[in-house]
């Protein structure tokens, strides 16, 4: 399945978990098997195993540590030192708790009736047929004592499937908003992508050019490969920098200093091109920062000193750099004059 399609199938069937959930849509094993394709969707192995035990019980001597930490944590563990606890299918102990309200609706108390002769609560008094209060009560005393421990169980056990049902939404949810971000932030990237792309094409061609070399080194992940791929970064700075602002004998000023211009000088006029037109002070000096932060870790990457995730993510970074200072205003009126 393509990446595009798969992460549509995985959002869609997140979004349509948390529906079921939160509107009780599914049988329990209907929904944990549901709940399994997302697992499996999202190579979530420690989930799928989890939820493997709630569809089919846990037989303790086979059961992993770490699902077994969290049979703990949604209640089903009632005693840690002996590992006492309800270890039957999800799909059970509903079934359990259903049956024990049933149950419970189903008994009442006996009604007694014992006048004993003796005005002494304490003296034995036979009643009709030689019955005595103790027997007469017998009935109603069992009846009641069955009532508290089905209330009992019931609260315990509806507290584990709440818990075991908890722990189920939290994954799904948790899975359906990184699922969401990750699908709004892939589309916020990909439209400045084609902004930067437009840009660059137009005004900084060569630039853009060297592009695909850098990705294509970052996909070795060996050192040498990213030394490369950080070197050619450098190189786009250059060419990105001849192309806003080819390279002069003359010296631009710059605050009360003049900075020498020349081919190599290509951070003297980014920072110049920045300075010009940025119309906040704020946003010149982070761009200024992130100029002389990409270009320090481009150098360093020349010597083995950046690992291929900081590769990775500084290229991007350069990427959003120049759509960046591109977008801004040429035409902006530089604060202070023409400095």
């Amino acid at each position: 399945m393509p990446q595009e399609a798969l992460s549509e199938y995985r959002l869609t069937l997140a979004r349509e978990l948390l529906d079921d959930i939160e509107l009780g849509r599914l049988s329990p094993e209907t929904l944990l098997l549901k709940i399994s394709r997302l697992a499996r969707a999202m190579e979530a192995t420690d989930v799928r195993e989890w939820l493997s035990f709630e569809l089919k019980g846990y037989p303790m001597k086979e059961v992993p540590p770490a699902t077994i930490e969290v049979a703990k944590r949604v209640g089903r563990v009632t005693d840690p030192t002996t590992l006492f606890g309800y270890y039957q299918p999800f799909a059970e102990l509903i079934g359990l708790v259903h049956a024990w309200e049933a149950e419970l609706r189903a008994l009442h108390v006996p009604n007694v009736h014992f006048a004993p002769s003796s005005s002494n609560p304490q003296e034995y008094v036979a009643g009709i047929f030689g019955q005595h209060a103790q027997t007469v009560a017998g009935p109603a005393n069992a009846a009641m004592k069955r009532m508290a421990q089905l209330s009992s169980n019931v609260a315990t056990v509806r507290g584990v499937v709440s818990k075991i049902t908890g722990a189920l939404h939290d994954f799904v949810s948790v899975t359906y908003y990184e699922l969401a971000f990750r699908g709004l932030a892939e589309g916020i990237f990909e439209a400045h992508k084609k902004q930067v792309d437009a840009l660059l094409a137009a005004s900084a061609g060569e630039a853009l050019q060297k592009i695909p070399a850098i990705a294509e080194r970052l996909a070795g992940g060996d050192s040498e490969a990213v030394s490369n791929a950080m070197t050619t970064c450098r190189h786009v700075l250059a060419a990105f920098a001849d192309a806003v602002l080819p390279p002069t004998a003359e010296k631009l000023a710059y605050g009360d200093q003049a900075l020498d211009a020349g081919p190599e000088h290509y951070l003297n006029r980014l920072r110049y091109v920045i300075k010009q037109r940025s119309k906040s002070e704020a946003r010149e000096h982070r761009l200024r920062q992130a100029l002389v932060n990409l270009n320090a870790r481009f150098s360093a990457g020349t010597h083995a000193e950046v690992t291929p995730e900081e590769a990775h993510a500084l290229f991007v970074n350069l990427y959003i750099f120049l759509g960046e200072v591109l977008s801004l205003d040429k035409g902006a009126v530089p604060r202070g004059g023409t400095s």
